[in-house]
């Protein structure tokens, strides 16, 4: 993946999305209804993606640039050229983490997000 994250004036390229994680919720609502066997239910849109995304860097001062940027209260863009299905609006939600790839030479920040248009 050749990606970009935009937020304010500053660009976060990884080197690389090491994982991309979506889930969505049903917003679909069910009705017990008596005498009746079967639910009614009322269809509705599913909500917006959340997840998680987990982002490689090559270099230490890259990683911990991102990791200060995405902790800045900011919506963020996700672009990613080869694979346009992942581009999203999103502000980061629950925990975000970096750490020390095992062979000591690499970065990564793991982040919870939620898209947000």
């Amino acid at each position: 993946m050749t990606a970009t994250i935009t937020g304010g004036s500053t660009t976060i390229r990884p080197d690389l999305i090491m994982s991309y994680l979506a889930d969505r919720d049903s917003r679909n609502v069910y009705h017990n209804i008596i005498g009746k066997a079967e639910q009614d239910v009322s269809l509705e849109v599913d909500g917006k993606r959340y997840g998680n995304l987990e982002l490689f860097f090559q270099h230490k001062d890259d990683a911990w640039e991102a990791y200060t940027t995405l902790a800045a209260g900011l919506p963020f863009q996700l672009d990613d050229v080869g694979t346009p299905e992942v581009n999203m609006t999103f502000a980061r939600e629950g925990k975000m983490s970096i750490a020390l790839t095992a062979d000591r030479r690499h970065w990564t920040v793991e982040m919870e997000y939620r898209e947000i248009v």
